[in-house]
């Protein structure tokens, strides 16, 4: 379990596409699916005008983590929380934890992962450098949102 409290939840039905041969959810998809959380939240948090005025001049991932601890599989309630766990000048670490309960209601981890992004602006000539974390959403990505459990 995540050492303090999440930033975010949401809450993804395993759809049958996010299966492998053996009937569980293909361990590159919860990166795919943290990183979409993760548009969700930003979404949430900073608005959709924002979100889209940045567009990919927001950050890209510098790098990732993840440990797989037990299988997700389809039509599962993956329970997705993610917080942020260390702030830089240009960089943040988001940390993510995956849980599923079962019929009764016993909740288990099925992932947790680290990914560091790096904010970017992109020069006139398509380059892209890093850039200091924008002041709003340092504050704002870590405020309670209108929706801090949002489910797909």
């Amino acid at each position: 379990a995540m050492a303090s409290p999440p930033d975010y939840s949401h809450t993804v039905t395993v759809r049958y596409s996010e299966c492998d041969a053996q009937g569980v959810v293909f361990n590159a998809h919860y990166q795919s699916l943290c990183d979409a959380v993760m548009d969700l939240w930003v979404r949430d948090r900073m608005g959709k005008p924002w979100q889209l005025s940045k567009g990919s001049d927001f950050s890209m991932v510098r790098s990732s983590r993840f440990e797989y601890l037990s299988p997700a599989r389809f039509l599962d309630d993956l329970v997705i929380k993610g917080r942020v766990s260390k702030w830089g000048t240009s960089s943040f670490e988001l940390a993510w934890e995956g849980t599923v309960a079962d019929e009764a209601g016993s909740v288990r981890d099925v992932f947790r992962g680290w990914m560091t992004h790096v904010c970017v602006e992109t020069a006139p000539d398509g380059s892209r450098k890093s850039t200091a974390i924008d002041p709003e959403f340092r504050t704002k990505i870590v405020a309670g949102g209108k929706n801090p459990r949002a489910r797909l």
